[in-house]
């Protein structure tokens, strides 16, 4: 996973659990460079691997996490496509069928205004076709 996929997934996270991921983040970085380096070996960081849903890594319960997974990735792909077309966000409206303002709501990673259920719609609406896959 990329850096702008990353911070675009963590847009959806409420603003709380945003802060904690931020917040682990400015602590690693204050760890880097040569002094940094010294500092982190002694400390010993544990380091978790990843689950493949960051919800989930958070603590969010698992059918919660997974909706916020496939919400936050369709919200990336939407925004993703918006930008490589070089849409504006009246264009966008116009093609995806909806206000302006919910075009703003969908780049700013406002996920509490936009289902999932709406996300799939706008995803078809923009021609891209949504599959559900489920896994053991």
């Amino acid at each position: 996973m990329g850096y702008a996929e990353l911070i675009c997934k963590l847009q959806v996270l409420p603003r709380d659990k945003q802060a904690e991921v931020f917040e682990f983040v400015e602590f690693l970085s204050e760890r880097c460079g040569d002094e940094g380096e010294r500092e982190m070996k002694k400390e010993k960081l544990k380091i978790t691997k990843s689950s493949g849903n960051v919800f989930l890594d958070l603590g969010f319960p698992p059918d919660e996490a997974a909706i916020l997974a496939m919400r936050s990735d369709l919200m990336c792909q939407l925004e993703t496509l918006i930008r490589d077309k070089q849409w504006s966000q009246a264009e966008a409206a116009q093609v995806l069928g909806i206000s302006q303002s919910r075009v703003s709501d969908l780049i700013r990673g406002k996920f509490e205004k936009l289902s999932l259920d709406m996300l799939i719609t706008l995803a078809t609406r923009a021609g891209k076709k949504v599959q559900l896959k489920l896994a053991a």
